[in-house]
């Protein structure tokens, strides 16, 4: 299985809704490489991936409900999904 589009919306760091386009830039390349500084948010990609497709976060290491953005109001919605 090879991701195309993740959406994320106060889901860890990425309190704004934010798109990943993995389609987009890869052309026909078989592997790519999500990378970044220490805390940037490499993980929850992978943590929003698997809640979109499981209901829980990779590695059992943090709680889904945890993952929940700090920085937003408790109206606005924790989302994550493909487009």
């Amino acid at each position: 299985m090879r991701p195309i589009k993740l959406k994320m919306s106060a889901f860890g760091p990425y309190v704004e809704p934010t798109t990943l386009d993995f389609e987009n830039g890869l052309r026909d390349e078989k592997i790519f490489l999500i990378h970044g500084e220490t805390g940037a948010g490499k993980t929850t990609i992978l943590d929003a991936m698997t809640y979109a497709l499981y209901g829980e976060t990779s590695g059992k290491v943090r709680d889904a409900k945890d993952m929940r953005s700090k920085g937003v109001a408790r109206s606005e919605e924790r989302r994550v999904g493909k487009e």
